[in-house]
């Protein structure tokens, strides 16, 4: 007797992807800093901070995904707002 084996293909929701690539895009940006510092010395609360941000902006960018691809309502444009959060960090004054 022969039993094929059929790939499982796991399906996760777009806000826990979303979620999933915020945080490693804040992993990324950390690891990124560490490298171009002259002075590698950081505190856990700023990086607590970056990862939680990036997985929360990531989050809600699914959440608009989900609800831009289900057609429920113009609310899902809000989440452009979710880039708000990494803006208002020790490094915002930057950005102008």
């Amino acid at each position: 007797m022969t039993t094929t084996a059929k790939s499982a293909s796991v399906r996760l929701h777009p806000v826990v992807k979303g979620a999933l690539l915020g945080l490693s895009w804040g992993i990324a940006m950390r690891v990124w800093m560490r490298f171009i510092t002259t002075n590698p010395e950081f505190t856990w609360t700023g990086t607590g901070y970056i990862l939680g941000a990036t997985t929360l902006a990531g989050m809600l960018l699914g959440l608009g995904w989900a609800r831009r691809a289900k057609a429920k309502g113009n609310w899902w444009r809000l989440t452009g707002l979710s880039m708000l959060p990494l803006g208002v960090a020790a490094g915002g004054v930057m950005i102008p």
